[in-house]
């Protein structure tokens, strides 16, 4: 895959977001570059088409502040307790999202931000898991 790699860490996205070969992953509105920028071919994921019980790595791509209350309590509901919930918002503030805004959703209820990162040139993220008490 190309290197596309943003921020200053120099690793691959898939590596900055705690992703691993085999993994299985759910995506929620993946631009279509998604996997040009994670440096990891989706043949090396378990992608799930719906969501399961409880999974490991989700991570949705937030496109209205209208809707970003919702779309994270979809995403959410299936995360299991020790899973990973990236929340990513194009920079700039451009649809009324930035970390403050996913951040205070996360924190009305029993998640917390732990991790952000540069996902690409026009998107970042923010890694949301749960509470220590609620694992």
């Amino acid at each position: 895959m190309s290197k596309t790699r943003t921020g200053y860490s120099g690793k691959a996205l898939y590596e900055k977001l705690g992703l691993r070969p085999g993994q299985r992953a759910w995506l929620v509105q993946a631009p279509a570059d998604y996997f040009k920028w994670l440096e990891l071919a989706p043949k090396d994921l378990q992608l799930a088409a719906k969501p399961g019980k409880e999974e490991p790595f989700i991570h949705v791509f937030l496109r209205s502040a209208k809707t970003l209350a919702a779309d994270l309590s979809k995403a959410s509901q299936p995360l299991a307790k020790d899973g990973a919930l990236w929340a990513s918002w194009r920079k700039g503030k451009l649809d009324g999202i930035s970390d403050e805004t996913v951040r205070a959703w996360a924190l009305q209820g029993d998640l917390v931000d732990v991790k952000v990162c540069s996902v690409s040139e026009e998107w970042s993220g923010l890694k949301l898991v749960f509470r220590q008490e609620k694992r």
